[in-house]
């Protein structure tokens, strides 16, 4: 499977700009609003693409649980990070999701590796 098509990458360009207009109305109307927001009870963070990505974004589950206490922060992530993230002891839960458009493009990877 190709991700990294031209044809894909317009593609998702098109549908980012779209989406930008489409809901630059609704975000105007929510920066309107008063500030009387309710602290939230849960996050849900998807770290499912690279390895560095998930060490990186490790110091925002301290931030999350130091402004947000009491609320639960789980974590979306591929197979090959639940090791790294479970001993976080700012992470409530994790749930493992192996996408396959990222198998697909490790699995390619490690074909090259093996072949050079």
């Amino acid at each position: 499977m190709q991700v990294r098509s031209r044809k894909k990458r317009i593609a998702a360009w098109v549908l980012n700009i779209f989406l930008f207009i489409f809901t630059y109305p609704l975000r105007v109307i929510d920066i309107t609003k008063s500030n009387d927001r309710k602290d939230p009870s849960s996050f849900l963070i998807a770290r499912i693409d690279h390895i560095g990505d998930v060490i990186l974004s490790t110091p925002i589950y301290r931030s999350l649980k130091e402004a947000f206490p009491k609320a639960k922060i789980g974590i979306l992530c591929g197979s090959w990070a639940e090791e790294i993230l479970k001993t976080n002891p700012y992470i409530d839960y994790i749930i493992v999701l192996d996408c396959p458009w990222w198998t697909s493009i490790r699995n390619d990877s490690q074909k090259r590796r093996g072949q050079n």
